[in-house]
């Protein structure tokens, strides 16, 4: 973590579309999967508490002083206000007008934000990012972004290969409504809505 930040890095934020969500996926997902278990539960280090508030999940307190408070896009601006983040994560495509308030919340620790996404949304902020790579329009130059289809997925980076088969994305090709869901939803493309 030295090499990433000037100082220790204390808050993470993590972002869903609703509070609902990230409880759900901190219940499903975060907890059996991802967060240390048994004995590491308790780590000096690694170990970890969750904080609930009105029966959702609030944050992640680590051992080592880091703490991950869950966020959503459903919430009024001004509660995305006065943070200082060494990181903010946003699970899904981010509403636009949420931008500019996160990204100063970062501003302090010269801190980092990621975003993984399907672009469901239509929004152009983030098309220009995305799809106008090496053009005057382009967001966020410097900035390390991929653009991944499911075909990029078949394989892992050391060569094995994933649960993400060619007969598996022909199944979801079939389950799609339209072509542009196909490119959306298969391809990682932004298209213009139609109708």
């Amino acid at each position: 973590w030295p090499l990433l930040w000037r100082t220790k890095p204390r808050q993470f934020w993590y972002l869903y579309p609703t509070a609902t969500v990230a409880s759900v996926e901190f219940e499903e997902k975060w907890k059996p999967e991802f967060l240390p278990q048994g004995k590491f539960k308790d780590d000096p280090v690694y170990g970890w508490k969750e904080e609930w508030k009105n029966k959702e999940i609030f944050a992640i307190h680590f051992n080592s002083q880091v703490s991950i408070y869950f966020k959503s896009y459903s919430q009024d601006v001004q509660h995305l206000q006065t943070g200082t983040c060494a990181a903010i994560f946003c699970d899904e495509e981010l509403p636009e007008e949420l931008f500019g308030e996160l990204q100063f919340r970062l501003a302090a620790t010269d801190g980092y934000f990621s975003m993984v996404f399907t672009a469901t949304l239509g929004q152009n902020f983030w098309r220009e990012a995305m799809e106008e790579v090496g053009n005057s329009t382009e967001r966020f130059k410097n900035a390390f972004k991929r653009q991944i289809s499911m075909y990029d997925c078949i394989t892992y980076h050391d060569g094995t290969p994933s649960p993400w088969t060619r007969a598996r994305i022909a199944e979801v090709i079939a389950m799609c409504k339209s072509q542009s869901d196909i490119l959306k939803r298969v391809f990682g493309r932004f298209v213009v809505s139609e109708g």
